[in-house]
């Protein structure tokens, strides 16, 4: 049982894969899974049973959720949040999208594991705007329960990965960000930073995505991950990664699905520069997936606190 700080970016669950179609990433419905949680645990039946009894013991401690692989993740230790405070129209807007096919997403100061989020992805040459369930599930999955450990990729690894590899050649995109969280380590713990372009403007988080059909529902589910990699200068001072940072010069050929050159793709994930970008700590009301609200991304000073 681990906290997600330590946990690896990723987790394979085998190596034996199958070819999958070049599918639509938007033509089907897509279905939101999975409730934000400030625990979750995963690991054997009976161990998940008496851990999430202990945790929902704890006052607190206000959601838990129980899951089936060997992971644990906790509100201000988690691997991964950040901010979608705008509608569809205004990141279609930003990122030049053709066609706009999601529904209405509730603004979210408080990006979490699990939560659907807009995402760009090219089919048959067309831009468009989705949304889908954060936490990649790889086609050959037998159940979405793998997603919760794959919200993150390794930019080192990810075009070697059994979950990863697949959608690294075929089903790229980009996610869009008002900023994002990370949390510096401290002698009395951790304190939440917030990171943003100087111009407000969204950044573009470089992102994979895959269609899963559960055998048992048959629902299709459309779900993505974000690639991780070295920090810059300005992120380096907070934590040693960040999410990788996609210029617009490079994101026709990123979402370019013929593009399948494992060199070529892997030259697009350079360290975006830290000029155009600011950071600010920010109140632990983070820390909590509960906390969306506005004033978690106020600086410090501000006098936001936890409720």
């Amino acid at each position: 049982m681990k906290q997600c700080a330590e946990y690896s970016d990723e987790v394979v669950i085998g190596d034996c894969f199958w070819f999958s179609p070049n599918i639509d990433p938007l033509g089907q419905h897509v279905r939101g899974g999975g409730e934000s949680c400030d625990f979750l645990v995963d690991g054997p039946p009976l161990f998940a049973i008496w851990a999430t009894a202990l945790l929902r013991g704890q006052s607190r401690i206000q959601k838990a959720s129980v899951s089936s692989s060997f992971m644990l993740w906790e509100n201000g230790l988690m691997c991964g949040r950040f901010v979608q405070a705008h509608d569809a129209a205004f990141y279609a807007d930003a990122f030049a999208v053709e066609t706009i096919k999601t529904d209405i997403l509730p603004v979210s100061y408080n990006v979490a594991p699990t939560d659907r989020v807009y995402a760009v992805a090219e089919h048959e040459g067309t831009r468009m705007l989705g949304s889908f369930r954060w936490g990649l599930i790889p086609w050959w999955a037998k159940d979405r329960k793998i997603g919760a450990r794959h919200i993150n990729a390794r930019a080192e690894t990810i075009a070697e990965k059994p979950a990863f590899r697949d959608s690294f050649t075929k089903r790229r995109c980009l996610i869009p960000a008002d900023g994002f969280y990370e949390w510096q380590k401290r002698p009395k713990g951790k304190l939440p930073h917030y990171i943003r372009r100087t111009d407000d403007k969204p950044l573009a988080f470089a992102g994979l995505w895959s269609s899963w059909k559960d055998p048992d529902s048959g629902d299709k589910l459309v779900t993505c991950t974000i690639v991780t990699g070295r920090p810059n200068g300005l992120v380096a001072d907070v934590h040693d990664r960040m999410p990788v940072i996609l210029g617009e010069d490079v994101w026709s050929l990123w979402l370019d699905r013929s593009l399948d050159s494992r060199s070529a793709i892997e030259d697009l994930l350079a360290v975006h520069p830290e000029e155009g970008m600011t950071a600010h700590p920010v109140a632990t009301l983070v820390n909590s997936v509960a906390n969306n609200l506005p004033e978690c991304i106020q600086p410090l000073e501000s006098g936001a606190v936890e409720p």
